[in-house]
């Protein structure tokens, strides 16, 4: 049971890690735009469509491997993904509210040459 939980939660980290990835580059590259546009707006579902009914910034990956955590007997400290992430870097303290600001801002930049590289905005 708990490799299986461990399994899984490195599965998450990488898949996070990947979107996370997919979503500040895949814009670049023309063969992954389309793709990048679908991630940028699966991501803007989970973050503002499901966060209507949960919180503001819901992920449901984060949510995910969150209760995986949990099930391992380890409490994440905060909501964010990037900011539990960010807090991994030795030495590195920034505030939630930053994290989240560059987290957002990082977001939108995304969308915007995504739709700019798709559509020629």
């Amino acid at each position: 049971m708990k490799a299986g939980l461990v399994f899984m939660d490195y599965t998450l980290h990488v898949i996070h890690l990947s979107l996370m990835l997919v979503c500040i580059t895949g814009w670049m590259f023309e063969p992954t735009r389309m793709f990048h546009l679908w991630v940028v707006i699966l991501v803007g579902i989970s973050w503002y469509g499901l966060g209507w009914f949960f919180e503001p910034g819901y992920c449901i990956l984060t949510d995910t491997q969150w209760r995986v955590k949990r099930k391992l007997g380890q409490e994440p400290h905060t909501d964010s993904y990037v900011k539990y992430m960010v807090d991994k870097i030795p030495g590195l303290r920034v505030s939630q509210k930053i994290t989240d600001n560059l987290t957002l801002y990082t977001y939108l930049g995304a969308v915007v040459l995504s739709l700019g590289v798709n559509f020629a905005l």
